[in-house]
């Protein structure tokens, strides 16, 4: 046993107990530092969800409605109407082609020049049967009648051929007026007609186009928003994201350290606790030597040998041998609570009577007497040592 040992078990001793309970309670409380188990930090991590974008914004293509052909393409004239018009512009054509004479006043004409000359003959055959009757047939006079007959005829029919020149050029003029006119008045007519389908296709190719490009720009900015209502989701997404993983790093990164707190909460708790039951042993056991006594000082006092009588050899074996280490409890809790430690009082009593004091309640012992004891026990001890080292 080294003397280390010896001593500690003294003082046990001597503080009835307590030291030993002091000492074991603070073994406890460095156990409970040891055996803490941190928590596995993986398994306090945060792993948080990701947001994720549900859809995107497809706009709806807006609808072209375009407008049908006119119904002026669908109005038709009667041919007919047109044909007297053409066939009044030829016979006005033809007059004027043909100096201002139709056909039929070519015939009349004719006719007319028949029944001069027939009212010619038949005048020229009356003077001379007027002449053959008055007996001047083959005179003179008959020649001169006959030659004014002829110039009389002559004259009308020159003077037939100027008007009927006249009248016809005069025709042919108007004819080729009219001409001109109706054939303008045909030109203008078709134009008009031609003008006012061609405007209604016009206005009804305006409005459509005019109604695709509104609709195509319409479906352009549809797009566009939605394009850019898109990008923004996703990139508030990826803000949120990305605002996440920072929190749960901060997070995780911080798991050390708060579980290195808890631990060591946890251990001062119970390191607080423990060593206010060991200080408690402590007070315990200085409190068990109060009570005791404090007659150490006035028997140290009297150690002398000169004060001393019926002096013989103190065995230290005999002393320890008596004494038996047991863990008990006391039937009084006023003596003290809970399990103990320590020896029984008759045993000591065989050796060290002097440590002993009888009391209603029992025997009691007096550590403050067993430095005696306990110094011989240390002498015969230290002699003991010297011999097994070989020390003389």
């Amino acid at each position: 046993m080294a003397l280390g040992d010896i001593f500690g078990s003294i003082g046990n001793v001597l503080s009835g107990g307590n030291n030993a309970k002091s000492a074991n309670a603070q073994q406890a409380a460095t156990d409970q530092f040891k055996s803490l188990v941190l928590p596995d930090v993986e398994e306090m991590q945060l792993q948080l969800e990701s947001m994720v974008q549900q859809g995107v914004i497809t706009p709806e293509q807006a609808q072209t409605y375009l407008l049908e052909q006119s119904s002026m393409n669908g109005i038709s004239t009667d041919p007919k109407l047109r044909q007297a018009q053409m066939d009044a512009l030829t016979s006005l054509q033809d007059i004027s082609a043909n100096d201002g004479l139709t056909a039929a006043d070519k015939s009349q004409l004719q006719q007319i020049q028949t029944q001069e000359d027939t009212a010619e003959r038949g005048a020229r055959e009356a003077i001379l049967q007027n002449a053959q009757a008055r007996g001047l047939g083959g005179s003179g006079i008959e020649l001169l009648q006959q030659m004014q007959n002829q110039q009389a005829s002559a004259t009308r029919k020159s003077q037939r051929d100027l008007d009927v020149a006249g009248m016809a050029q005069q025709r042919a003029l108007q004819a080729l007026q009219q001409a001109g006119q109706l054939g303008g008045q045909i030109q203008n007519q078709d134009f008009n007609q031609q003008s006012q389908i061609a405007q209604a296709n016009d206005a009804i190719n305006k409005f459509n186009a005019q109604n695709q490009q509104n609709v195509s720009l319409e479906n352009t900015k549809a797009r566009n928003v939605a394009q850019a209502q898109n990008l923004s989701e996703k990139q508030r997404i990826a803000d949120a994201n990305v605002a996440l993983q920072n929190q749960q790093q901060v997070h995780n990164k911080g798991l050390q350290q708060q579980q290195f707190d808890n631990a060591y909460k946890k251990a001062g708790g119970v390191s607080s606790g423990l060593n206010q039951q060991a200080q408690g042993f402590q007070d315990a056991g200085k409190t068990f030597q109060n009570y005791i006594g404090t007659g150490v000082s006035a028997a140290a006092a009297f150690s002398d040998e000169e004060v001393k009588e019926d002096v013989q050899d103190f065995d230290p074996s005999d002393f320890l041998d008596n004494l038996t280490s047991v863990k008990y409890r006391y039937k009084n809790p006023k003596m003290g609570e809970g399990k103990q430690v320590g020896v029984m009082a008759q045993d000591i009593e065989k050796e060290v009577p002097q440590m002993i004091h009888d009391t209603p309640e029992g025997k009691i012992v007096d550590y403050n007497k067993a430095g005696g004891p306990i110094l011989a026990s240390m002498a015969s001890l230290h002699d003991r040592l010297k011999k097994l080292e070989g020390v003389e």
